[in-house]
């Protein structure tokens, strides 16, 4: 079967649970004999859309260059951008796949599947299609759950601190927000087959206008053999871990007070921080840094390689996410290494908690309820209950063997 793959950005460039996912299924799918090529965004300059082979995968690579448009013109060309469509449209002709299977289209175009005559799906990795800022996250911090074209317009007002705020632009403004829903919501509800990782994204998409029949749940499928020979390390001090990116709506500063506050009652603890930045320095610097007087500690960014022996060396760790995580796949590193974990008290990771055994949740945003969730658990008065049946939801193998057999109806 030729398989073409489309997603915003591939490892090594670029390492987000998106990117890991497509460069896992694209590899896996090689290795039971299938022909996989592969779109991706990519920060670089490209001159050219020859592939590049890497890993025994074909790889086109399409960069972006942003001209001095006016915002709107922006805002339109961040999910409909007639140069990127035509690039990727050529290379679909060139390579003539059997089945496109779309990961993610931010910073690239959604045009592309409007022409399309070769049979395709989407997977929902999060909520780009039915939110501008992807997040479902408002300005403000505060948590949305509708696309309504009014508070969207604010949010973005917000986000990028326009000082043209007349009524004019607004109503320019929530135009354009109507007609991304409208255009976005089209190319899902048209689509042969849509893939969420969880039963809240699925939920999520059907209240903001997605009534697509065929969106089914689909876990991300994981190496598993990679955790079978990291069995825990023997330690003093318990250690309690974050690994991510450090971005207000992941939380790390939440984790780092409620942190502090147990290390008055417990001294024989210590929190370790894995992460890079993702993008907000202000927030990095104050919040990524090493204090070991105080049994911190920083290592910075940790390859994904890498995470297996990481969760072995933890006893316990925390995904204080604020926002509406989907499908986190931290969580489900951490319960293949049989690590508990606590984590917020919405979106997937909720449902995560549930689904694993391995997890507990605190209030959002509560860095006390935090704290007191750590405190039951180091005091054992948490009871876990690790659920051998999610082994069977997120099994690569039997992933990709779902996978195929997708295909092979939708074709």
């Amino acid at each position: 079967m030729k398989i073409l793959i489309i997603t915003n950005g591939f490892p090594p460039e670029k390492k987000g649970g998106t990117e890991i996912y497509s460069k896992t299924i694209s590899a896996g799918l090689k290795d039971r004999g299938h022909q996989v090529s592969v779109i991706a965004f990519t920060e670089e300059t490209v001159s050219s859309v020859e592939p590049v082979f890497e890993d025994g995968l074909e790889i086109y690579k399409i960069g972006k260059t942003v001209g001095r448009f006016n915002p709107l013109n922006r805002f339109r060309r961040s999910y409909l951008d007639r140069k990127i469509d035509e690039k990727i449209s050529g290379i679909i002709n060139r390579v003539n796949p059997d089945i496109i299977h779309v990961q993610h289209l931010i910073k690239l175009s959604s045009g592309f599947l409007k022409k399309l005559n070769i049979p395709h799906l989407i997977t929902l990795n999060d909520f780009w299609f039915i939110c501008p800022l992807i997040q479902l996250m408002r300005a403000d911090g505060k948590l949305c759950d509708t696309n309504n074209a009014g508070d969207c317009m604010n949010c973005i007002k917000l986000r990028y601190n326009l000082v043209l705020t007349a009524n004019i632009l607004n109503a320019i403004g929530i135009k354009e927000i109507l007609n991304r829903n409208k255009y976005l919501l089209g190319i899902l509800n048209k689509s042969k087959l849509l893939i969420s990782p969880s039963n809240f994204l699925i939920e999520m998409y059907r209240k903001n206008g997605v009534t697509n029949p065929n969106l089914i749940l689909l876990r991300y499928g994981i190496d598993t053999e990679r955790f079978k020979e990291k069995p825990k390390q023997k330690k003093d001090n318990l250690k309690i871990g974050f690994i991510g990116s450090f971005m207000k709506h992941k939380g790390p500063e939440l984790l780092i007070n409620a942190f502090k506050n147990l290390r008055k009652t417990h001294e024989n603890i210590e929190l370790h921080l894995y992460g890079y930045n993702g993008g907000d320095d202000s927030y990095f610097k104050k919040y990524a840094r090493t204090e070991e007087s105080s049994n911190m500690y920083f290592h910075g960014p940790v390859d994904n390689k890498e995470v297996p022996g990481v969760l072995s060396s933890l006893d316990l760790l925390v995904i204080p996410s604020r926002w509406y995580e989907n499908s986190p796949i931290i969580i489900y590193e951490s319960y293949l290494s049989k690590t508990p974990f606590i984590t917020s008290d919405i979106g997937g990771m909720k449902e995560l908690a549930m689904a694993t055994g391995m997890g507990v949740t605190f209030k959002n945003e509560d860095a006390i309820d935090l704290a007191e969730k750590i405190n039951d658990y180091l005091e054992g008065k948490i009871n876990r209950n690790y659920k051998p049946e999610f082994l069977n939801e997120i099994d690569l193998n039997k992933h990709l063997e779902s996978l195929e057999k997708i295909y092979e109806r939708i074709i």
